[in-house]
C-alpha cells in the first residue's frame, strides 16, 4: 500500500493535534472539577442553604414520623440507599446497617441532618432520599408536577439526549474520588473514606448525541449526561425549600459537590439541570454560577488563584453572565 499524499498526511497530523489538544484540554477540566467538588465537599458548614432544607425535612419528619418510619421498615431501596456500599454518601459511620430497627434508623437521620458539621456528602444523600422515597407519602404535600416537567425535560433526559450508555463490565468499588480520567490526575486527587461504586466507571458517552457535541465543542467532561439525582434534588428545594436565588446557586453547589466528589456527573451535567430553575452558567466562567455567600468562603479565593482560566473576576468577563436558552447554552 502506498503512502497517503503529503495534503492527506497533514490532515492526519492535524487531527491528531486537535485530538491531542481536547482530551489535554478536558482532562484538565476533570481536574479542576475534582478539586471544587473535594474543596467544597470539606466545608459543610459554609452551605447555609443545605441547613436550611434539612430544617425542613426535620419538621416533616415531626409531624409525620408513622408515616415515615412505614417507609423506612417497608422500602428495602430506603435502607439499600442508606447503607450499601454502592453509596457515595451513605451512612456508614454511624454504627447501624440495613437489619437495624426503623426506629434506629430515623433517630440517626435526623442525627446527621441537624448536626452542624455532619459529612455534607451523608446530607446530600438524605436530601436525595426524602424527596425520592418518603416525600410523596406525607399528607399536605405540594404536587410535584409543575416542577417535575420543568427539572425533567425530556430535552434534557429523553433517552436520545440524555447522551450515555452504560457498560457491560460491572464497576469496582473504590475509593477514589473526583471525575478524573486521567491516572495521573487521579494520583493527585485525595481518596474518600469508603469504597463506593461511580458512574463515570459504569457509563460512557454516546457520540452522536447532540449534548456530548456541544460538551465536545467547549472541552467540557463528560460522566453520565443530565443529572436526574440533582434533579431530584432542586425538586426537594423548590417544593419545600423556600430559597432566594442565592440560596439555590448555593445548593446548586452542594449538589454538584455531592455528585463530582463522588465520581457521579460534572459540573455542566449538574448545572444544566440548575439552570432550568435559574441558576446562570457559563461553559468559560464557572463563577457566574457561584452564589454571593460562596464567594465570600476562604477556598473560593484560593481556588480563583489556582484557577484563574475558569474562576474569572467580573472585570475579565467581556459579556455579560446570562440565563441560557433552550440549548443550554453548551
Amino acid at each position: 500500500m502506498g503512502s497517503l499524499r503529503p495534503e492527506l498526511q497533514n490532515l492526519s497530523q492535524i487531527s491528531v493535534k486537535n485530538e491531542l489538544h481536547h482530551e489535554i484540554k478536558t482532562q484538565y477540566r476533570e481536574f479542576f472539577e475534582s478539586r471544587l467538588a473535594i474543596s467544597l465537599l470539606d466545608q459543610p458548614e459554609i452551605f447555609l442553604s443545605v441547613k436550611k432544607i434539612s430544617a425542613a425535612i426535620i419538621e416533616f419528619i415531626n409531624l409525620h414520623p408513622e408515616i415515615v418510619l412505614a417507609q423506612i421498615s417497608s422500602n428495602i431501596k430506603i435502607r439499600e440507599e442508606l447503607f450499601n456500599e454502592n453509596y457515595f454518601g451513605r451512612l456508614n459511620s454511624v454504627g447501624l446497617n440495613s437489619f437495624s430497627s426503623a426506629n434506629l434508623i430515623l433517630n440517626n437521620i435526623l442525627k446527621v441532618l441537624s448536626s452542624a458539621d455532619a459529612p455534607l456528602d451523608q446530607v446530600m444523600q438524605l436530601h436525595a432520599i426524602f424527596i425520592h422515597r418518603i416525600y410523596d407519602y406525607l399528607p399536605g404535600k405540594i404536587a410535584k408536577s409543575a416542577w417535575t416537567n420543568v427539572l425533567f425535560s425530556d430535552e434534557l433526559f429523553h433517552k436520545n439526549n440524555r447522551g450515555r450508555s452504560e457498560l457491560e463490565k460491572i464497576p469496582k468499588l473504590t475509593t477514589q474520588l473526583g471525575v478524573c480520567h486521567s491516572p495521573v490526575f487521579k494520583k493527585m486527587i485525595k481518596q474518600g473514606n469508603a469504597q463506593h461504586h461511580r458512574a463515570i466507571d459504569r457509563f460512557s458517552p454516546e457520540k452522536n448525541s447532540s449534548f456530548f457535541s456541544r460538551l465536545c465543542e467547549h472541552h467540557l467532561p463528560f460522566v453520565a449526561g443530565p443529572s436526574g439525582h440533582a434533579a431530584s434534588l432542586l425538586l426537594g428545594a423548590k417544593l419545600y425549600g423556600n430559597l432566594v436565588l442565592d440560596e439555590l446557586k448555593e445548593y446548586a453547589m452542594a449538589c454538584f459537590a455531592f455528585l463530582a466528589a463522588g465520581g457521579n456527573h460534572s459540573f455542566t451535567e449538574v448545572m444544566v439541570v440548575a439552570n432550568r430553575v435559574g441558576v446562570p452558567i457559563e461553559h468559560d466562567n464557572y463563577a457566574v454560577s457561584f452564589s454571593d455567600s460562596l464567594k465570600l468562603w476562604a477556598g473560593y479565593k484560593w481556588l480563583e488563584r489556582l484557577f484563574p482560566e475558569f474562576l474569572k473576576k467580573a472585570e475579565e468577563l467581556t459579556t455579560e453572565p446570562r440565563l441560557l436558552g433552550s440549548d443550554n447554552g453548551i
